[in-house]
């Protein structure tokens, strides 16, 4: 987890601009990557994400993307 948090951490963009530029290709893309986390988990590996200064890791990960 710690060299997640020690990642860079560009300001967000305003919400607007976040909403609009989200098409079917960066839902796509998204839906990729929460399968392949799920895979990974369900397949014994260790998972973390970030969303902006919050990092998720372990238990709390592995809820994050059982949930999605």
């Amino acid at each position: 987890m710690g060299a997640i948090a020690a990642l860079g951490n560009a300001p967000p963009r305003p919400f607007r601009e976040r909403q609009q530029s989200f098409d079917a290709a960066t839902y796509d893309r998204l839906r990729v990557v929460a399968t392949e986390l799920r895979r990974i988990h369900d397949d014994g590996g260790e998972i973390a994400l970030r969303t902006g200064e919050h990092v998720f890791a372990g238990a709390r990960a592995a809820r994050l993307v059982k949930w999605i």
